[in-house]
């Protein structure tokens, strides 16, 4: 099975200190805090926690801004309704457009979120190949069958780019153009009908080759041996860390209303 990066891009080594199964189980805890949490001062904290995490990663600036750009312009696209999907409170007069103020303050949070989300995600995975994710997350305690799909996702995309690559060059080769009539919106819905078939056969072609070769419902492979530590310091210290972030989160109102209380006094 051929192996590709995550989110990575480059075949080379990370320089992150942590191992494979830490580096997953850590950007889980980060990114999941980092949904619950409430605070414009929470979400400062576990930004400049994923800014530690990509500096720590082998990632260049160039190429981790050109991976965020483009998540970044999927969660505009998402968020911008929003504004607009709420109705029956404070509003906010742009020309002619009456914007929700609470649809504006969930778009911005949605988008930070999201963000710090993406970054930690795109550090903490950059230089993992296909077999050494399965393997970490065979480690989590993940279960068998959602790693065995995650394999063949990463086994099979190319072999999709080079499907709707040759079906393209048959398009061009018989003059088909990028203009937005009715024909081209008709050519690219049996483009990705064309591709949907023949994804569908190559995968009873490969599940009758799979059985042929005497597959019983898993792939026999090697034990997962860890020549660092179970145990790390490093990994111990971001867990406190987030933990902090997030209890400063949940008792911020708390500890505000008791020095309003003791100024008083």
């Amino acid at each position: 099975m051929m192996d590709i990066t995550l989110l990575g891009g480059s075949l080379a080594r990370d320089s992150h200190s942590l191992v494979t199964h830490h580096r997953l189980l850590l950007a889980f805890v980060v990114v999941a805090a980092t949904v619950l949490s409430e605070s414009g001062v929470s979400h400062l904290g576990y930004f400049l926690m994923a800014l530690l995490f990509w500096k720590q990663s082998s990632m260049g600036l160039r190429a981790g801004l050109k991976r965020l750009l483009l998540i970044d312009s999927v969660i505009i696209l998402a968020v911008l309704p929003l504004p607009f999907s709420f109705v029956g409170n404070e509003a906010v007069t742009v020309g002619s457009l009456e914007l929700s103020v609470f649809g504006l303050a969930k778009a911005q949070d949605i988008f930070i979120k999201s963000t710090v989300s993406s970054i930690v995600m795109i550090s903490q995975c950059h230089g993992i190949s296909g077999l050494e994710l399965s393997k970490a997350l065979a480690r989590l305690k993940v279960p068998g069958k959602f790693i065995l799909l995650l394999q063949f996702c990463i086994r099979y995309v190319s072999v999709m780019q080079q499907e709707i690559t040759s079906l393209r060059t048959a398009m061009l080769a018989r003059g088909f153009g990028n203009g937005p009539t009715l024909h081209n919106w008709r050519s690219y819905g049996y483009l990705f009908g064309m591709l949907l078939v023949r994804a569908l056969a190559r995968a009873d072609r490969i599940w009758f080759a799979m059985k042929c070769r005497g597959y019983k419902g898993q792939f026999p492979a090697t034990l997962y041996q860890d020549k660092k530590a179970a145990f790390s310091w490093q990994l111990t210290g971001y867990f406190l860390l987030t933990t902090a972030i997030f209890y400063a989160d949940f008792l911020g109102p708390y500890i505000y209303q008791f020095f309003l209380a003791g100024g008083a006094l």
